[in-house]
């Protein structure tokens, strides 16, 4: 079964993540738009509420940090273990709660390539999702998100598909 296929993907990524949570701490909120651009990589189920056609997929986003008022645009693609394609764009809103915790609700139309996974009914889909994260010092954070995508009934059917994942997400500043 692919849950323990992620399950082993997990423990792979597990000392990285220890090593980051051990050595960060809480960061301070107070002008998050310092942490600038971020990047984003994904690791999760692809239509995991129908477990019988679950996949894994793996995400890589890239945030901007400058938008129109509180929205900001973002991008990015996800393939699945199923040869399913989706490159989308749209907009994002990160909500500091706390120092340290930071929801991130965010809507991106797309395409969808379907390979062997899931038909979605419609080359143009829409991805809705929200996102929780702890935030560490100097802008990394580590979160769970769930989300939605459709064809919001373009296409003859309309079956949709929901995906759960744990994403790194990182400054830009920490790659160049």
């Amino acid at each position: 079964m692919k849950i323990g296929l992620f399950l082993r993907s997990l423990r792979v990524l597990a000392l990285p993540l220890a090593i980051v949570a051990a050595f960060a701490s809480p960061a301070n909120a107070d002008d998050p738009s310092l942490d600038g651009p971020l990047y984003s990589v994904s690791l999760g189920f692809f239509d995991s509420v129908q477990l019988e056609e679950e996949a894994l997929q793996v995400r890589v986003e890239y945030r901007h940090d400058k938008g129109l008022g509180f929205l900001k645009p973002f991008g990015g693609f996800m393939v699945n273990d199923e040869s399913a394609a989706h490159l989308y764009a749209g907009v994002l809103i990160d909500w500091y709660v706390s120092d340290s915790f930071v929801i991130t609700p965010s809507f991106a139309p797309g395409l969808y390539m379907k390979g062997q996974s899931k038909d979605l009914g419609y080359l143009l889909q829409f991805r809705s999702q929200i996102e929780f994260a702890y935030r560490f010092d100097g802008g990394t954070r580590l979160g769970i998100n769930l989300n939605h995508i459709s064809n919001a009934g373009l296409g003859k059917q309309n079956p949709g598909s929901e995906s759960i994942s744990i994403s790194l997400i990182m400054p830009v500043k920490y790659w160049w």
